[in-house]
């Protein structure tokens, strides 16, 4: 039995005893940015650097790898670190923008590899910051996974501030694609789409929406469906909303377009259907068009309805607005493309037969009368410039109307000229009381024409009425003779209480008399700026209203208010007991999280006594800005620190403050054929304590058209450094390469 358990015993042990190699590494699969042998790192911080990696990835920043194996087994892990860089190819083809964070466990050493493109100065001095100020107080309390996670974030800092990625790049963290109808994919993906999709049941008849994470609340979907119902009776086409947690396989967009080619979206044979796929966590959405609403326009408004109203909503986290955004642009688009715009215009009206042209009628005269002869007219049936005018419809009309109050009317008895009558005397007795008064007043002005016959009585009376006049229709009489009355005179046609409504300006009253009739009629105008309210009792707007504090507000409770309503016409009064809001806050205070008090932030001058001598000491760096928060109720103070990003100063080893500055000198030039030595010192201005570390810098590139890659440098950290130069092993040809340029350190 112990000759068996020898063997098996050298077998557990040869692999930690010998060390990994660079084939015995696995590369992640596909979504997955870390490898872990020894079984440390938690679920938790393989899922936040999977984010992170995928966030740099998906951003075009760079591509971002942490590997944790025991041990190298004896060779430097700065030069395995690289092999292994090169050996994957880490980085996008042509960038060479790769990161890895190599630990090895049991060596108790830890490598950031840089790949060529992000091996600038800013780079490396970011890469040391991270491994001497992050990475390694992680492993030195004992914490692999913090270390671990704290340097994945510093790295992915590290290549979004990368002077590779300094021009601006139109990058989009929800993803949006306006894509006309589907292009089926090759068989063999065309099998896995298929399967998937067929997964996903059509809306039953009358709804429009497939929800399968439950991430639309109700009156999302009544909106839905309210709006695709519109589309689909007006004829405009066919719209569904399709939310899913996550698509496996394959593109969220072929996804998409192998869902609207299965459930064939549209009416039948016109190909006028949309949908608009969103897929959560793949943090990504897509507007399908059908074919007969893909023209170049229909495509820009789809583009412009992605980009400017779903998208913001997503990266707010809003599911509920996206979809109501996209349904109703997607119902403006369906209106609004060339096919529907076609379907709506009206038939061509049938051409119109021709008219013959008829001389117009002459109007039939209105009476008048008049004393002094014109000018004989000439006897034709009509004027001559009735016969020059033709048929000209528009002209014609504006000449009669124009020329009704200036040209004579004809007699009905005999046929002759009538004679307008100017003596106003005359001109009173055709005209009745009202008339009179019209005239008078000015609203209305009227001509008096008489027959020239002395045997015809013919009289023939024609009114033209005013625009602009003061006065209005009596709608008793309906004469135009009812004025407004003054304020000092229309006071006699008001009560009591609309007089009071008047002095109190809470309604406007207007009084309107006859002068024919003598009718009165009261135009009532209640002022909505007014402060009085109408009374239950009397109906008059005089009710005031005057308050009284029962219980103060305070900044955390609530209080309450006596109001008393006091008609002043009939004395009717009552009161009631209302609820006021808690007191608002101060300009620049907040809530006190003990007391829920306003807690008061303090100025740079006071808020030094609640400092200590290291924090004071960084505020004079401006390193960190501490705000001092003051309850003025429980007493309470809050301290909170707020880091500068910009600013030279790290955080020190030995007292934790940020008052740490870091100074360089070179001890070896490097050449074309060494590479040279820096001291890095660190000394800090609060306790005076001082560090110095050497770093390795790359020798110097030959003047030569090829580049070579195979130059190493790193700096150390800590008791111990670490320094090699990175092979070119690797056998991936579209990947990223690296120089070993990057940052060691040890624990």
């Amino acid at each position: 039995m112990r000759k068996l358990l020898w063997p098996l015993l050298l077998c557990l042990l040869g692999s930690s005893a010998f060390g990994a190699t660079i084939e015995s590494i696995p590369r992640p699969g596909t979504g997955s940015w870390w490898v872990d042998t020894t079984g440390t790192l938690n679920v938790h911080t393989r899922a936040q650097v999977d984010a992170l990696a995928r966030e740099a990835d998906a951003s075009g920043d760079g591509q971002l790898y942490v590997v944790m194996v025991d041990t190298t087994g004896g060779e430097e892990p700065h030069a395995f670190a690289t092999r292994l860089f090169n050996h994957w190819g880490m980085g996008h083809g042509g960038r060479d923008d790769g990161v890895l964070l190599f630990v090895a466990l049991n060596d108790r050493k830890a490598e950031i590899v840089l790949g060529d493109g992000v091996d600038a100065p800013e780079d490396l001095d970011r890469s040391d910051r991270v491994m001497s100020g992050r990475i390694i107080p992680g492993f030195k309390r004992g914490n692999p996974n913090e270390a671990v996670l704290e340097g994945a974030r510093g790295l992915r800092e590290l290549l979004a501030r990368s002077p590779l990625n300094a021009t601006p790049k139109a990058t989009r963290p929800v993803m949006a694609e306006v894509s006309p109808a589907p292009l089926a994919p090759p068989a063999p993906v065309r099998l896995l789409v298929d399967a998937a999709v067929k997964a996903i049941p059509r809306p039953t008849k009358g709804s429009w929406w497939v929800d399968g994470k439950r991430a639309l609340s109700r009156k999302t979907r009544a909106e839905v469906d309210r709006l695709a119902r519109e589309a689909d009776a007006s004829g405009d086409g066919q719209l569904y909303v399709v939310v899913v947690d996550k698509v496996r396989k394959p593109e969220v967009r072929a996804f998409a377009r192998q869902l609207f080619e299965h459930w064939d979206i549209g009416h039948p044979g016109k190909g006028n259907g949309a949908l608009l796929f969103i897929s959560t966590k793949d943090r990504k959405a897509e507007l399908v068009l059908g074919s007969a609403v893909d023209e170049p326009e229909d495509l820009a408004r789809g583009d412009e309805l992605m980009t400017g109203r779903v998208l913001p909503a997503l990266q707010r986290g809003d599911t509920n607005k996206a979809a109501v955004e996209g349904v109703q642009g997607g119902r403006e688009l369906l209106s609004a493309s060339a096919i529907n715009l076609l379907r709506r215009l009206p038939p061509a009206p049938p051409a119109p037969e021709p008219v013959k042209a008829t001389p117009p009628a002459v109007p039939e005269p209105p009476r008048t009368v008049t004393v002094e002869s014109p000018p004989p007219p000439p006897e034709e049936e009509s004027f001559p410039w009735f016969t020059t005018l033709g048929s000209g419809g528009v002209g014609l009309l504006a000449l009669r109307r124009a020329g009704r109050r200036y040209y004579p009317p004809r007699c009905t008895n005999c046929k002759k000229w009538c004679q307008k009558v100017k003596d106003p005397a005359r001109k009173s007795r055709h005209l009745n009381e009202g008339q009179r008064n019209e005239e008078q007043l000015g609203s209305v002005s009227y001509d008096v024409w008489v027959c020239g016959s002395t045997d015809c009585q013919f009289d023939a009376l024609r009114r033209f009425e005013r625009f602009f006049t003061p006065h209005r229709e009596c709608e008793k009489c309906h004469y135009v003779t009812s004025q407004k009355l003054s304020e000092s005179d229309d006071d006699a046609h008001l009560d009591g209480g609309q007089r009071l409504e008047e002095r109190l300006d809470s309604v406007n009253y207007d009084v309107w008399r006859c002068a024919t009739c003598e009718d009165v009629r009261l135009q009532r105008q209640a002022k909505s700026s007014s402060q009085y309210q109408a009374c239950g009792q009397c109906g008059y707007v005089t009710v005031g209203t005057t308050t009284r504090t029962l219980i103060e507000a305070t900044y955390n409770t609530t209080g309450e208010m006596e109001v008393t309503l006091t008609c002043e016409h009939c004395s009717h009064a009552s009161s009631s007991v209302h609820q006021t809001p808690t007191k608002p806050l101060p300009p620049g205070a907040r809530r006190c999280q003990r007391c829920q008090w306003a807690s008061v932030c303090l100025d740079e001058r006071a808020d030094d006594a609640y400092l200590d001598p290291g924090q004071r000491r960084e505020e004079a760096l401006r390193s960190v800005d501490y705000s001092v928060w003051w309850c003025e109720s429980c007493r309470d103070v809050v301290i909170e620190r707020d880091s500068k990003w910009l600013t030279s100063y790290e955080s020190c080893r030995s007292c934790r403050y940020v008052t740490a500055r870091t100074t360089s000198d070179t001890l070896v030039h490097a050449d074309y054929d060494h590479g040279g030595k820096v001291r890095v010192t660190t000394h800090c201005e609060h306790c005076h304590h001082e560090h110095s570390t050497i770093r390795h810098t790359p020798r110097l590139t030959r003047p030569s058209p090829s580049r070579s890659s195979d130059s190493g440098s790193s700096s150390s950290s800590s008791s111990s450094s670490s320094s090699s130069s990175g092979s070119s092993s690797g056998d991936s040809s579209s990947g990223g390469r690296s120089s070993g340029s990057g940052s060691s350190g040890s624990w």
